[in-house]
This record gives C-alpha cells, sequence and structure tokens, in this order.
C-alpha cells in the first residue's frame, strides 16, 4: 500500500529571504539544475555540496533576521541541515574573524563508529580569514560580526540492514526531458495504491522463475538536489521556507527526489491505473528504532522518500514502474488570505511540476530477493517454483523417450543385417 505522505526530513527546512506571494502559488520549476559554486542566500555560497560540504559566509552580506511577516517580507534563514556519511565532510569558511563560538553535541556518540560532535579550526584558504571543520554529530552555533550567527545542524547516520534474500541486479529508471514519457495514472479510482493524474515515468520488464520476497528499494536519484517554496501561516507570521529534500538541500526542484515505485503484472500504457501488484511510496523499511538518518552498505544516505517496494510473487511476467509522488498540475494554484490577513492560508501542498520544465532524471534500483528474477519477460505464461517451465521439461523427457526407441530399432536393424 502506498504509505503516508512524509516529508523527506523531520528537522525545520531551510528557510531563505524571498519575496512572499498571496493570492497565488506558483508551480515548482526544474527548468535547471544547480551547479555550484552557487550564492543560495545572501552572503552564503555553496562552493560543493553532498557528500563533501565546502561553505563559505560573506559577514558583510549576511543577513541575520528572525520572522517572516504579511508587511515586511522577511525571513528566517534558519538552521543550515546537512547529512554525513562515512567519508563525508563539512567545512565552513567566513571572510572575517568569529567573535565566539558555541557547539554542543546533536545526538549521543554511537558507540560503533566513536562520533562525537566537534567543531575544529582549519589553516584559512581560498581567501578565506577563518575556517572550521565540523565533525559528524554536531551541532554548530558560529557568531561573527554585529551578533550575526549562522547555525548548522551536521546529522549522523546509521546503517540499516539489507533487503532479504540476495542482490539481483541494480538498474537505472530513465526519465527523458520534458514530456516524452509521460502518462495518466488514472481518476483516482485505483484504490490498491491511490496515485491519479499525470506523471512521468520509466519502466523495466522482468520475470520472476522461482517464487519468493523481493525488495525493490531506490538507493539514488540524479539530480540530487532539490527544493520548493512553502509557506505557512504561523502565529501572527507567515512563514515561507525553502523545504529541502536532504542529502543536498540546495537546488532547483526535481521531482525524482520523491519516486514512487509501481509493480504490474499486465503493464498497459493506456490503463496505468489497471493491473497494479503493488506499490510503495515513502519507505516505512528505511525508518530505525534510533531515529537517526540511515544509509545503505554502500554508505549511500537514504531519504524515507527513498521507495523500497517488499512483495511475495509468484514466477511470471512483472513491469517495474518508476514515477514520481508528484504530478503535473496547474501552473497556478490559488490560495486564500483574509483582508487583514490574520487568516491567511499558505499551506499549500506541492503545486507538482510542468512538463516542460523538466531535466532529464533517474532513479537507481536494486533488486533483492529470495527467490529467482531475471530481467525481459519470458516466452512461457507459466513458471515452475524451480524456474525452469513444466512444458519444456516434459519435450525433454519426450525426447529422451524417443532418442532411446529410435536407439533400439537401429539395433535391431543392424542385428537383422548382420544376421
Amino acid at each position: 500500500m502506498l504509505s503516508k505522505r512524509v516529508r523527506s526530513t523531520s528537522l525545520a527546512g531551510v528557510a531563505l529571504g524571498v519575496t512572499l506571494t498571496l493570492g497565488w502559488g506558483a508551480a515548482a520549476s526544474a527548468a535547471e539544475v544547480q551547479t555550484y559554486p552557487a550564492e543560495v542566500f545572501p552572503g552564503f555560497t555553496v562552493e560543493s555540496a553532498y557528500p563533501n560540504y565546502v561553505l563559505s559566509v560573506d559577514c558583510d552580506e549576511w543577513e541575520e533576521i528572525v520572522a517572516v511577516t504579511i508587511d515586511d517580507e522577511q525571513a528566517d534563514y534558519g538552521d543550515i541541515q546537512l547529512v554525513w556519511v562515512p567519508g563525508g565532510t563539512a567545512e565552513v569558511r567566513f571572510d572575517c574573524e568569529l567573535s565566539s563560538s558555541n557547539v554542543s553535541s546533536l545526538v549521543e556518540a554511537f558507540d560503533d563508529d566513536d562520533l562525537v560532535g566537534e567543531i575544529s579550526a582549519l589553516d584559512p584558504s581560498d581567501g578565506a580569514v577563518a575556517a572550521y571543520a565540523i565533525s559528524p554529530n554536531t551541532y554548530a552555533e558560529m557568531f561573527f560580526g554585529d551578533g550575526n550567527v549562522i547555525r548548522f545542524a551536521y546529522s549522523a547516520t546509521v546503517p540499516i540492514a539489507d533487503p532479504g534474500g540476495d542482490l539481483l541486479f541494480t538498474e537505472d529508471f530513465a526519465i527523458a526531458a520534458g514530456s516524452e514519457s509521460a502518462g495518466n495514472f488514472g481518476d483516482g479510482d485505483d484504490i490498491l495504491c491511490q496515485v491519479s493524474g499525470e506523471r512521468v515515468y520509466a519502466t523495466l520488464d522482468v520475470s520472476v522463475t522461482e517464487a519468493g520476497t523481493f525488495a525493490f528499494r531506490v538507493v539514488s536519484v540524479d539530480p540530487a538536489q532539490s527544493g520548493e517554496f512553502v509557506s505557512n501561516q504561523v502565529g501572527d507570521f507567515v512563514e515561507q521556507q525553502w523545504e529541502i529534500a536532504l542529502p543536498n538541500p540546495w537546488g532547483d526542484y526535481v521531482p525524482i527526489s520523491d519516486p514512487l515505485v509501481i509493480l504490474y503484472d499486465d503493464f498497459d500504457p493506456d490503463q496505468l491505473d489497471e493491473n497494479q501488484v503493488a506499490c510503495n511510496d515513502d519507505s516505512e523499511a528505511l525508518s530505525n528504532d534510533e531515529n537517526y538518518a540511515s544509509r545503505d552498505g554502500d554508505d549511500r544516505f537514504l531519504p524515507t522518500t527513498f521507495s523500497e517496494l517488499v512483495v511475495d510473487l509468484e514466477p511470471g511476467n512483472y513491469t517495474v514502474v518508476v514515477t514520481t509522488f508528484d504530478q503535473v498540475r496547474p501552473a497556478f494554484v490559488p490560495a486564500t488570505a483574509s483582508a487583514d490577513s490574520s487568516s491567511a492560508d499558505l499551506s499549500l501542498e506541492q503545486a507538482g511540476y510542468q512538463l516542460a520544465d523538466l531535466p532529464a532524471q533517474s532513479a537507481s534500483v536494486q533488486f533483492w530477493g529470495t527467490g529467482s528474477m531475471q530481467l525481459g519477460h519470458t516466452a512461457q505464461e507459466e513458471l515452475a517454483d524451480t524456474g525452469a517451465d513444466d512444458s519444456l521439461q516434459a519435450g525433454l523427457a519426450a525426447g529422451a523417450v524417443l532418442a532411446l526407441m529410435l536407439g533400439m530399432v537401429s539395433v535391431v536393424i543392424a542385428r537383422r543385417r548382420s544376421a
């Protein structure tokens, strides 16, 4: 079943100072993919992103603002969220001296990884006056110039178990730019997967040759960066934030960051809401008891938005579809606001995307199973649990008997001739 919609992180999103728009919410755009270095908001430049972050702060340009109001259209930058995987690093550079610093542990250190939250000074480089390395498991507050402060939440990750069975293969699902691979997933009556509307998607045919439990785990997407502006009424304030998709929160919105996996037993591109076997959006399999972010056996960060479909399958032909949770929607979605703006309803759902704005996207999916599976559809209509075809076995047996009979006849003839 389709799991409940959950954003990619439970932490507060990075908020940017932007113009607040009332009355209409623009659809999310993915026209261009962010490249680096990039100034993501005034005074803050991302030199390189996940997993080896290098961040630069221009002390004169940095703006410390507390909240957003409808009148003055100000925004709090919020915490800058980073996620760590083994081998990853985080460095922040300033073009001024820090007046003071305060560092506290974000979570307790892991016994096995011995991660102790800390911050350490580095020799400045690339024109920086001061530079610091942030260790995973750290929440850092760094003060500079006139009481300004920049806050980093560098979250550690813990490994999660592989799905059951063996890793059978890993395949990339490529979605072309624009509308070449878009289709309508129905009118909302498809109760099984509860998805409707137009989406871009990619497919892969597979055949199960031996029954078992199979898992389809999304382990990465490309482009990785993603985000969108979201407006919310909070008391007397309106917060307009950049809602992020870790691990890389800086860049344009790319819908593949929230993939959706659907399995079909008889795929028809003209009836995408028919013949669905199972589906998964946000994977409960990625949660863990310690509530830390997860990484897989190859040290890749796995957001909870990365699908992991686990299903028992009998031998037969199937089609795996990777699409996006978000769908094609009108370019503008109306919002409402009262005359005095005290009850503004700006908590817009994600406005979706426009096909013309989409870059090329892809998702890498691992196929795990306790049974056997192969790429492509097999010509046989039914497969035995052993992976062999009954009709094929019967044919071989009949052939063997026929060959034996022919051999006996030839022996009799030979004997008669030699008599």
